[in-house]
């Protein structure tokens, strides 16, 4: 087979794969991990950081 063949018979193929990409991304629930290294006590970690984590819940 030439290249022109697997060409043409690639491209619907591909074309499918391009074309569904987007519907693919919208349809997984996202979500975001902060996080934090920290070198103080977890009390006083998570007081400075709350206004970020309240922040980020929108």
């Amino acid at each position: 087979m030439s290249h022109s063949h697997y060409a043409a018979r690639l491209f619907p193929l591909a074309l499918f794969i391009l074309l569904m990409l987007p519907p693919l991304a919208q349809a997984t629930p996202t979500s975001t991990t902060l996080g934090v290294f920290a070198y103080r006590d977890a009390a006083t970690v998570e007081t400075r950081f709350a206004p970020v984590v309240d922040a980020m819940q929108w």
